[in-house]
């Protein structure tokens, strides 16, 4: 304990050595200096950014360059496609007509407040575009939006879910009131941050031209109303324009004995001096200190030597990573996010730890210099040992092996809230001096030591390492183990823990350490093991091994109709650390079972085939290599298929749910190849490819972004998973007119099927390809998906005259590019006794199967097909509607649309 107390003492001892002479005129003088320019947002002031830094560091004796990297939009380094550069000088917003009167017409301003105008903006005519505003919930509701600017609601952040939707109805572009806690700070502005069409970080070379403003709160509730009532029309000015250009990053050595390196990052080129301008001045500060220190004596000369890295966010450090090596695994000890380095009116810190797939005593260090800090400064820390792969925390993914740590500074309110984020009151005046020389002491402190990790601190800081290890091995002992088995769990956890105290070793192998390390006890397991999942079973026999260096982000390789989003954003979450625990020795259920402990979550089965399904995306297309002898192959398929049933010649509806059936060798395509093999050149197959250009629908305001106005030639955007929209981008594929439940089909029938179901006819009326299928004895085929995705009974409803076919208002898009409202009667609004997930529960087919209708099944992967015969279940159905005209609806008295019905 003695050794253990040496340890807390020396940091406290550099701390306050940082703290007490810490020249806080500099930190922030050269803090707002840096800010000015990267507030531009623009990629010449970001190249006037990298030379300040460069210069800064040169003047203080740092060894420092500029490394210059593709800013082309195309490029793309571990996954992170690298921004368009960007310029701009102008962007105004003024309103010109409107029922509310502004103080000052002009709303929005890049040349006063950059962030005004959204980065990747493009430009307007000389003089601007005179254009109607349009709020989101009108846009919802089916306004026109043609070369319309979009005001998004106040609680919608500028992100891709809705650009996607603006530039797709035919708008120029939105404006933004977002803000954080908006009645706290009515007149401030949100930085408009990851504003991009095609989902990325930045605009891309795949992103649509679009205009964005982020005005404030105050503005946007006028401009809302004057929009609401009567209108509103504003002018549109930029000449900002996109270009291929270069991105520059900034780094400096330090060297230590050893040339294995300690990285401080600190990103640059966002606007805000908390964010992250004062991380760059303050890491540097902190180096200069570092060198003070060790001149005195009162820190030994460095073991390690330390990087500086000052690039933008994830993007540029995954290219500056790229430049030395790619996987530093043996050429980095680990790193230090200096993001929001607390140096403003903050008063709570928040630590992320490096996950511990890369072992890094660095972890340890953070702990008991945040105990340190609080005990001499009062300044509460939020968050204990939560591990993260957070932001420009991910290079301490195993396949690049910076561990990375982040101590961030917030400020909370006294109702516990984060008062405000990336809004325009980080300014000049929000940093605060005291706490910039607190934030010094604390960087100093741990980089210090760190970095000086050396025969004569070891035993003390090991030793006082070893008792936060076995605390940590104490606390997992008493948690509920989520999943797998409370054994493995803490074998794992100890193991990890028993790495991370060996890591001290990297400097010089001291005794001590593997003494500390072997002493490291398991307790007895309170916990029971959590419950049996399924979808672990499948993953137990899936081994997946890692290609290539970095996490899998902006999805470079996948073209980007073929793109979907990944669990978790990939770093916000346990997929990230199921993807770094990947060795190609573990098993696919390990590395989730790791993953879950380390981040303390609940893993249901639900959400293991998630992240199953997710890996074997990415193995489809490159990131990962995956043994997996369970996967399906076409033949398997086209066996099953003859197994239960099918044959050459026959009509098959198909509904498909391919994510319940577990890895399917080439996805979609095979199982569309497989289905036309087992019918033949004589069968047809036709599959549902349902939209949503609903503006209205019993009574009720659309407010999906799914929404867009049906358009014949529009195919993107179907709802019926990912067979139909293969089947949409073969050549020779038929599809029907209607606007919301057309069907696409292949084979010899497909045409006669699908010709007769016109635009607006009831969904499933008379005509439909529905009613073809059923003439011609044809089949219901479920892939996966249970039963309860059987559209056929809604079209034994429309033949009976169910009372509770509704009505449907949608948009439509003719070939003239002009939109036009339509309604569509003998819709398919409200509840069913089929639907959910346990449909064989349900009255519906309760009662059919009592009646005699027969579902033949077959096993197939993880989930099952399902057949039926359209004959026999037109034939049930409608008698169980001529006894019942209700037929399909529930008897749930908690059901209010089915009770509504059964009581008129």
């Amino acid at each position: 304990m003695q050794s253990a107390k040496k340890a807390y003492e020396k940091l406290g001892e550099i701390m306050h050595a940082a703290y007490d002479t810490a020249d806080r005129e500099w930190i922030v003088k050269h803090t707002c200096e840096l800010a000015d320019y990267e507030a531009k947002q623009t990629f010449p002031a970001y190249e006037k950014a990298a030379e300040y830094i460069n210069n800064l560091m040169l003047s203080n004796g740092l060894d420092s360059e500029i490394l210059n990297f593709p800013a082309d939009g195309v490029t793309a380094y571990q996954d992170k496609c690298m921004p368009l550069a960007w310029d701009a000088s102008v962007g105004r917003l003024t309103v010109i007509s409107s029922s509310v009167e502004f103080d000052d017409p002009v709303i929005a301003d890049f040349e006063k407040l950059p962030i005004h105008l959204v980065k990747g903006s493009v430009a307007t005519p000389e003089g601007g575009i005179v254009a109607k505003v349009v709020t989101e919930a009108q846009m919802l509701a089916g306004e026109d939006c043609t070369g319309a600017m979009v005001l998004l609601e106040p609680e919608t952040r500028a992100t891709a879910g809705c650009i996607r939707m603006v530039l797709d109805l035919g708008a120029i572009g939105f404006i933004s009131e977002y803000l954080l806690n908006p009645m706290d700070k009515p007149d401030d502005v949100y930085w408009a941050n990851a504003a991009t069409d095609a989902g990325g970080w930045n605009v891309t070379a795949d992103d649509r031209d679009f205009i964005g403003f982020s005005i404030s709160p105050r503005n946007g509730r006028k401009l809302r109303h004057a929009v609401t009532f009567g209108g509103a029309r504003v002018r549109v000015e930029s000449d900002a324009r996109r270009y291929v250009g270069t991105l520059p990053a900034v780094t400096a050595l330090i060297p230590g004995k050893q040339k294995r390196e300690l990285w401080i990052l600190a990103h640059t080129y966002e606007p805000f001096t908390v964010d992250d301008s004062i991380g760059v001045v303050g890491s540097i500060a902190a180096i200069k200190k570092i060198q003070e220190l060790i001149e005195a004596g009162k820190l030994p000369p460095l073991e390690f030597s330390i990087r500086l890295v000052y690039a933008m966010e994830v993007h540029g450090f995954s290219a500056v990573a790229h430049h030395f090596g790619g996987c530093l695994r043996d050429k980095v000890l680990g790193g230090l996010n200096a993001d929001m380095f607390f140096g403003g009116k903050f008063n709570q810190i928040q630590i992320f730890y490096a996950p511990l797939a890369v072992p890094f005593y660095g972890n340890f260090l953070m702990k008991m210099t945040a105990e340190v800090f609080n005990k001499e400064f009062s300044y509460p820390e939020a968050i204990d040992m939560y591990l993260s792969h957070h932001d420009d925390m991910l290079l301490g993914d195993s396949s690049v092996g910076v561990p990375t740590i982040w101590a961030l500074g917030e400020h909370v309110d006294e109702k516990g809230r984060v008062d405000f984020h990336h809004n325009s009151s980080w300014n000049n005046d929000y940093l605060d001096e005291e706490n910039c020389a607190r934030a010094l002491g604390f960087y100093t402190a741990w980089i210090g030591c760190v970095a000086a990790m050396s025969e004569e601190l070891i035993p003390d800081f090991a030793t006082a390492s070893a008792i936060l290890a076995q605390k940590y091995i104490d606390e997992e002992a008493e948690r509920d183990t989520v999943i797998g088995t409370a054994e493995d769990k803490m074998r794992y956890i100890a193991g990890r823990m028993r790495a991370a105290v060996l890591n001290f070793n990297l400097a010089t192998e001291v005794a001590r350490v593997s003494e500390l390390a072997d002493a490291l006890s398991v307790p007895s397991i309170k916990k029971e093991s959590g419950e049996h999942l399924m979808w672990l079973d499948y993953a137990e026999k899936l081994v997946p091994t890692r290609v290539g260096a970095g996490l899998p982000f902006d999805k470079c390789r996948i073209p980007r109709k073929y793109r979907r989003p990944l669990p978790d954003g990939v770093i916000y979450g346990p997929m990230s650390f199921i993807l770094s625990a990947m060795d190609g020795k573990k098993t696919l259920a390990q590395a989730i079972c790791e993953a879950a402990w380390e981040r303390r979550v609940n893993m249901t089965d639900a959400a293991v085939k998630k992240y199953v399904n997710a890996v074997t995306y990415l193995a489809d297309w490159g990131y990962l290599k995956l043994e997996n002898p369970l996967t399906i192959t076409k033949d398997m398929f086209v066996e099953s298929l003859k197994k239960i049933g099918i044959k050459k010649g026959d009509v098959l509806l198909v509904h498909s749910g391919l994510s319940y059936m577990g890895h399917i060798t080439g996805g979609a395509e095979t199982v569309l190849d497989a289905l036309i093999e087992a019918v033949g050149d004589e069968g047809t197959i036709l599959l549902p490819a349902f939209t949503r250009p609903y503006i209205g629908f019993e009574g009720y305001v659309n407010r999906a972004r799914e929404y867009r106005p049906f358009a014949p030639e529009f195919s993107d955007n179907i709802n019926t998973g990912a067979v139909p929209k293969a089947l949409l981008h073969r050549e020779g594929t038929k599809r029907s007119a209607h606007a919301t439940h057309s069907w696409c089909g292949v084979g010899k029938m497909a045409d006669y099927c699908l010709s007769e179901q016109g635009c607006l006819d009831g969904p499933t009326a008379k005509g439909s390809p529905l009613e073809k299928a059923w003439e011609l004895g044809g089949k219901v085929l479920f892939i996966g998906c249970d039963i309860h995705s059987n559209t056929f009974l809604h079209y034994l409803e429309d033949k009976a005259n169910a009372p509770y076919l509704g009505s449907a208002t949608i948009k439509i898009k003719d070939a003239d590019g002009n939109y036009r409202t339509a309604t569509i009667t003998n819709h398919l609004p409200g509840h069913r006794s089929f639907y959910g997930y346990t449909p064989r529960e349900g009255k519906f087919y309760k009662e059919a199967f009592a009646k005699g209708l027969e579902v033949k099944v077959e096993a197939l992967g993880m989930g099952r097909l399902q057949l039926m015969d359209l004959r026999q279940l037109h034939d049930i159905g409608m008698e169980m509607f001529r006894e019942d005209p209700l037929a399909t609806l529930c008897a749930s008295p908690d059901c209010k649309f089915c009770q509504k019905y059964r009581k008129a």
